[in-house]
């Protein structure tokens, strides 16, 4: 009975043994098309591009955006399953719920963004756009339904939607739905510190 436990115990280990960063993990590192380069210590929103960052760094940062500049609340329970984590944002003011889909792709045990989907009220999609990559529109260039940021390697579409809602896409420029791409070029800036 206690080699049947022990085994038990330590096959789940070993697993999660095999899943952890092969290097000396710094969270301020964080696994990104910008690694090795470091994060500075912040505590309010910090521009970053959204794509091809890890999830943990990505979700703070825009539940950061959302909480202080829209005044929602992340609502517990949101659904996630493989290659997917959802963050529904509400407000007491009874508006449609901001819906924020992280895509996803796991390597080294740590959940990395491919592209992130926004869809709620025009309003909250709007402010949300305008926030995240600092962007500015003049009354004589303001797009009528749809506008496009690029922002390092994110590309993203805000889209007026006909029932009066709206969204935004990103998506990453250089390496679109190709993980496996930079996952080469993540391990070759890796290999490079050594």
């Amino acid at each position: 009975m206690k080699k049947l436990a022990f085994f038990l115990l330590l096959v789940p280990a070993l697993l999660m043994a095999q899943n952890r960063p092969t290097w000396n993990y710094d969270p301020q590192q964080p696994i990104s098309a910008d690694f090795p380069q470091k994060l500075p210590f912040y505590n309010d929103y910090l521009p970053l591009q959204n794509t091809y960052y890890e999830l943990n760094i990505t979700l703070n940062n825009v539940r950061k955006l959302v909480s202080d500049n829209l005044k929602m609340n992340p609502k517990q329970n949101a659904p996630s399953g493989p290659g997917f984590q959802f963050e529904i944002y509400t407000n007491p003011t009874h508006r449609s719920p901001l819906k924020v889909k992280y895509n996803i792709f796991t390597t080294y045990g740590l959940d990395v963004v491919k592209s992130i989907e926004i869809d709620g009220d025009f309003a909250d999609v709007a402010k949300l756009f305008v926030y995240m990559y600092d962007t500015n529109f003049s009354t004589n260039s303001t797009p009528v339904n749809k506008a496009t940021k690029h922002y390092k390697q994110d590309h993203a579409v805000f889209e007026v939607l006909p029932n009066g809602k709206a969204s935004v896409i990103i998506t990453n420029t250089k390496y679109k739905n190709n993980t496996e791409a930079f996952l080469k070029d993540f391990n070759a800036a890796k290999m490079a510190l050594n």
